[in-house]
């Protein structure tokens, strides 16, 4: 009898073992949504070349006129799986190095963080010790910088709608909201005292989520990092290109998509949009694949999107990792 047991828990945890790879590896195809991809242009150090900005996965972005360069987020170390959820992470210097050599940044003014969660601001800190560059963000950010050991000379902590300039940019930070579902924001609140890893992920608290204007004698650019929305940001304000974050909005209903589009495309009048933190971040670096179709199908979600754009007249592109666009030019 025992033995008959034994051997149906056996057969039943390899049904769920499969059925959960199963699940695991069902994704959609970002191809198969039918969306834009925008044109490349080259990126080099000719400072009279239009201002190029690279995706580099999630929220990273790394924005670049030829002579400054801004960097959001910062996000290059994809620490295993097991650990995210088992153990404690730390930043991988390694991978950090490589990135910063690939791309070539090497002229870094700001590395600015869309808000604190480990999926953004998690190498922000080590960014800036190896760049010299400021580290700019709410007090929750401020105190990564202070347990990463970085100078407080690079800290800088900024109030709702403060505005700093970094060669021709000028940057606005404003308030705005994060994504949330039923309950609540993940991981809210904030990071009271400096944080040094290794640590748990839930140690890396939301802080303030950001709107982000970003201004150049060649046009505005604005970055909305999560999918929160928050009403009346962005009155008085306008951008001509905006990042949008589409991070959980499968889980939204059409009427909550078409607000958040009103909100921030409508509300800032821009004619260029880039859907970001899009995909899975908890592949390896480079990377880029939808999240399981079990979490929502996003691809679908962006071709909706995109149906809301093309009616308005607006230009909607996915970008690809690790190619410049020419974001004031060709639409």
């Amino acid at each position: 009898m025992l033995k008959k047991i034994g051997i149906g828990v056996a057969i039943a945890l390899s049904l769920t073992t499969a059925a959960l790879l199963y699940l695991w590896h069902d994704r959609p195809d970002f191809e198969a949504a039918g969306v834009r991809y925008p044109a490349a242009i080259t990126a080099t150090g000719d400072a009279a070349r239009p201002v190029a900005v690279t995706w580099l996965g999630v929220d990273t972005l790394l924005i670049d006129d030829g002579t400054t360069q801004l960097l959001t987020d910062g996000f290059f170390s994809r620490p295993p799986l097991a650990r995210l959820f088992l153990g404690k992470i730390s930043p991988d210097r390694a991978a950090i190095d490589r990135a910063i050599a690939r791309f070539r940044i090497d002229r870094l003014a700001a590395v600015i963080p869309v808000h604190s969660h480990y999926d953004h601001a998690f190498d922000s800190a080590e960014v800036a010790k190896r760049t010299g560059a400021k580290l700019v963000g709410s007090p929750s950010t401020a105190n990564l910088g202070r347990g990463a050991q970085l100078p407080e000379a690079q800290i800088v902590t900024v109030t709702d709608g403060q505005t700093l300039a970094f060669g021709h940019f000028t940057v606005t930070m404003l308030v705005s909201a994060h994504a949330s579902s039923r309950s609540g924001p993940p991981l809210p609140g904030t990071i009271d005292v400096p944080l040094t890893p290794p640590a748990r992920a839930s140690a890396w608290k939301e802080g303030a989520s950001y709107l982000i204007l970003i201004s150049h004698p060649q046009g505005r650019l604005a970055i909305q990092g999560s999918s929160g929305i928050k009403q009346h940001v962005t009155e008085g304000h306008a951008a001509d290109v905006l990042f949008l974050a589409m991070g959980g909005l499968t889980l939204k209903d059409p009427e909550y998509r078409a607000r958040y589009w009103r909100t921030y495309v409508n509300g800032l009048a821009v004619r260029r949009v880039f859907p970001i933190h899009h995909e899975d971040f908890l592949q390896p670096f480079g990377t880029v694949v939808p999240q399981p179709r079990i979490l929502g199908d996003m691809p679908a979600t962006i071709a909706e999107i995109g149906t809301i754009a093309h009616a308005s007249g607006i230009a909607f592109e996915l970008p690809r990792f690790g190619t410049p666009i020419a974001v004031f030019q060709n639409y």
